[in-house]
């Protein structure tokens, strides 16, 4: 039985190349796609989703990590279909030649014709070729898992986390930043056991009364990185490579990863070494919180029409999410006296209570609450209240615009800038004090 297993094996390996490439070809349009999809399932959890998904970024960081797992199965895919082209050429090649070439009809220098004897024939290289191959499309696979298993473990507990925050009855600034705060805890301390673990090569797995305490946390991040469907290329890479060799490979594909997790966040990392003009610059440097600028990446908090505005009138638009309507209702009913129940049964009352909730500032001064109106964008695939500010009062210039929420007045949750003209009114030259006329 053994024996037949072993020769089923043997015959599929001989084969391997035809799914590998049939998967490359297939695989690469449809990942394509991917980065798009990604977004709207961004947008998705960000207006629907948990509370902790956008008040920790986690939508962000989640759709980040998916994105940069799908950056590292593109280019892995397009590398190996290129290493295959080689082999197959290889292939052809010794069919063609089967003994190689004559150096002898050349008739080079000793130099070159001892350089040129070294050279494989094409069986060999056919043979070298595959084997590269073969590591490229496992190398390929391990980078996009180990990826995807930090993804899968932000998103457990995360999801534990938005869980135990949903039975919270008060959300305010101090419970938000205790949950932030819980939730780093958790992720950088045994996260980053286990990755020291990872980077050392089983370092804590050698020590006997340390891998008594490591055990538990072993097992536990084991389940939430899905590590099963990779340990074991990790563990045939490091044992079949010298170890310097492979912590130097994993400590520049850690450093890959991060690099390419901060770019598709939107960070420069390394590359930019400004201090006037650094990675994060704040919420006014966001060109989503103009629809002229940026409709395809629109904000997720609140957007205008344009940075520039030529009436008396700011159309503004604030994203609802459902993950605030408790607080929403919370806050209506300290204000109001009226219940949640006779909330619910008064379309008018509910309007009332997400426009209360909802507080803008233009210049560090407080606006009268806005008279919003609900409002669909089906462009952007956003619901949320559409209102109007006046702006007869302000002078011509650049004003500041930022968006509070009643339970948390003091932290600013989107702030952006715009420039008011006048409209061509006060263009026309004034005449000089005391001129005479000639």
């Amino acid at each position: 039985m053994n024996h037949k297993k072993s020769d089923w094996i043997k015959s599929r390996q001989s084969v391997v190349w035809e799914p590998e490439i049939l998967i490359s070809g297939i695989v690469l349009i449809g990942l394509l796609q991917v980065p798009q999809l990604i977004d709207r399932v961004n947008q998705y959890l960000n207006d629907w989703g948990p509370f902790i998904f956008f008040t920790a970024n986690l939508d962000e960081v989640l759709a980040a990590f998916l994105k940069t797992s799908v950056f590292f199965l593109i280019v892995g895919l397009i590398i190996n279909l290129f290493l295959r082209s080689i082999w197959v050429v290889m292939v052809g090649m010794s069919y063609l030649f089967p003994k190689g070439y004559n150096l002898k009809k050349f008739n080079f220098q000793p130099y070159f014709q001892n350089k040129f004897k070294k050279i494989q024939s094409f069986d060999e290289q056919v043979i070298q070729m595959d084997r590269v191959c073969s590591y490229s499309y496992s190398l390929t696979f391990f980078a996009f898992m180990c990826v995807v298993g930090l993804f899968t473990y932000l998103l457990i507990v995360g999801g534990i986390f938005a869980a135990i925050y949903s039975f919270i009855p008060i959300r305010n600034s101090f419970t938000e930043n205790l949950m932030n705060t819980g939730i780093n805890a958790i992720l950088q301390i045994f996260g980053g056991i286990y990755f020291l673990d990872f980077i050392t090569l089983g370092w804590f797995k050698r020590i006997k009364w340390l891998a008594k305490v490591y055990r538990p946390i072993y097992v536990v991040m084991s389940f939430l990185t899905v590590a099963t469907l990779y340990r074991s290329i990790y563990y045939a890479l490091i044992s079949e490579f010298n170890r310097w060799k492979i912590f130097t490979f994993l400590v520049s594909f850690i450093f890959l990863i991060y690099y390419v997790l901060l770019f598709q966040m939107g960070d420069d990392f390394v590359v930019n070494k400004s201090t006037i003009l650094p990675e994060k610059m704040g919420f006014a440097a966001f060109d989503g919180y103009y629809r002229d600028k940026n409709p395809k990446t629109i904000s997720h908090w609140l957007h205008i029409p344009s940075a520039h505005v030529s009436d008396d009138v700011l159309e503004v638009f604030v994203a609802h999410k459902a993950a605030l309507e408790d607080s929403i209702y919370f806050s209506f009913e300290r204000l109001s006296g009226l219940k949640k129940e006779q909330i619910l049964e008064n379309d008018s009352l509910k309007l009332s209570a997400m426009s209360e909730f909802y507080r803008f500032k233009i210049n560090g001064k407080d606006l009268p609450t806005l008279n919003y109106r609900k409002f669909h964008y089906t462009q952007y695939h956003q619901k949320g209240l559409l209102g109007f500010i006046p702006l007869d009062s302000l002078p011509m210039g650049t004003h500041d615009l930022q968006l509070h929420l009643n339970f948390s007045p003091s932290r600013k949750y989107a702030q952006l800038i715009f420039y008011k003209t006048d409209n061509g009114k006060n263009f026309a030259p004034k005449p000089l004090k005391n001129e005479e006329s000639p």
